[in-house]
């Protein structure tokens, strides 16, 4: 999603988009957007990471640019609550267990 147009999007580049080993730029955006040079100079992130990063959010469709901020558009907000949930998942997975019938 880019624009006032829809454009395809896979899962592997949305999984690509907010696996980075720097993709807290994403989870930041979701919980407070700013502008970029607080979020630049908050996450230490060099100018090009910064922007690398944020052209892949907003090719994936996670995040949209509104009058110099990045905001989380509202299927950035459905994956977000998705990695929240398969944190929990991952956080409680001794607890669970798996019954191979219902798989």
């Amino acid at each position: 999603i880019y624009g006032d147009y829809l454009k395809m999007v896979s899962v592997s580049d949305i999984q690509s988009a907010i696996s980075d080993d720097k993709s807290v730029l994403f989870n930041t955006i979701v919980l407070a957007s700013g502008d970029s040079s607080i979020l630049i100079s908050r996450l230490n992130l060099t100018r090009k990471q910064y922007y690398s990063r944020m052209f892949d959010l907003i090719n994936a469709g996670l995040v949209r640019r509104i009058n110099g901020k990045y905001f989380v558009t509202s299927f950035g907000k459905v994956v977000y609550k998705a990695q929240e949930l398969i944190g929990m998942a991952v956080q409680y997975s001794s607890k669970l267990t798996l019954n191979r019938l219902n798989f």
